[in-house]
């Protein structure tokens, strides 16, 4: 009777959804009009309810090296980047990168982000992906970004940006969605793109499967005086040029459900703390060989 009863309870336990979660591969292609020719990454991810884990296979990131990867916790509120290769791991903030330029102010230099909109344009039933009903969303977002720099210098870059993005409405990823579209989660986005980010697409339900983002750029530089006149002469500095436009495509590959132990989503014991930012004796070296 009682071997019954505990086979029975194990089974309750492998069918409750508290134990369902999913893993799947994550690509991401971009192809630009002006560069060295297409870009490539690949992320393994694994997810359940509020938790996330985002392994890097392939990527030309100096911090996040292949093998390292990425503990999302609490929906996203907790970030960590994990070397197992080091033994190490940092708290990682997406909205901190972002604000690299307000560290230079008393240098000189100042980005300032001007006019930002975002706004849905699209939303409607979409293919099937993966066996999975989708529903496809579009946002146009358009801004300027502005870096004031030393000796009257100015560069402008007006961006515009258009976000086709299907999800499966069926699988609930919770707050850690945005995490998801691409790596990192919104790195180095600006404050006022990331809140009005938020705040636009609160209502996306679901997993997303496919992503599509075409981002048009036009770069324009001027000042007074010898600074001026070089300006002009750079690509960008007032001409034609500095022009740009670049179609980056993130899709979900190998996606089945798995049932994933608590460790998943778990700090590694006896991996030491380091930071992400900051060099010298307080930070070990990330990377695979000696500074």
């Amino acid at each position: 009777m009682f071997r019954s009863m505990a086979f029975a309870s194990a089974l309750c336990l492998l069918a409750s959804p508290a134990f369902g979660g999913w893993s799947m591969t994550q690509v991401q292609t971009s192809q630009a009009t002006e560069g060295d020719g297409d870009l490539a990454t690949s992320q393994k991810v694994w997810l359940e309810g509020s938790s996330a884990k985002i392994e890097f296979l392939a990527t030309d990131n100096p911090v996040m090296e292949s093998g390292s990867y990425l503990l999302l916790q609490d929906g996203g509120k907790k970030i960590f980047l994990v070397n197992p290769k080091r033994k190490s791991y940092a708290r990682f903030d997406p909205r901190a990168l972002g604000t690299g330029m307000a560290a230079m102010a008393g240098s000189g230099f100042e980005m300032t982000i001007e006019d930002p909109k975002m706004v849905k344009v699209v939303e409607e039933p979409g293919m099937d992906l993966l066996g999975h009903p989708t529903t496809h969303y579009r946002f146009h977002t358009t801004y300027t970004s502005v870096l004031s720099m030393p000796m009257g210098m100015k560069t402008t870059q007006a961006n515009d940006v258009v976000e086709d993005l299907w999800t499966a409405p069926s699988i609930e990823v919770g707050e850690t969605g945005p995490t998801l579209l691409g790596p990192g989660g919104g790195a180095g986005m600006p404050q006022e793109l990331l809140q009005l980010e938020r705040k636009v697409k609160a209502a996306i339900v679901g997993l997303p499967l496919k992503q599509v983002t075409v981002t048009e750029t036009k770069i324009r530089s001027a000042g007074s005086g010898v600074m001026g006149m070089l300006a002009r002469r750079v690509p960008g500095g007032g001409g034609g040029g500095g022009d740009s436009r670049t179609t980056t495509t993130v899709v979900i590959k190998d996606l089945v459900e798995a049932i994933l132990p608590a460790s998943t989503f778990q700090i590694p014991a006896g991996f030491a703390e380091t930071e992400i930012m900051q060099r010298g004796p307080a930070m070990p070296d990330l990377g695979e060989g000696e500074p």
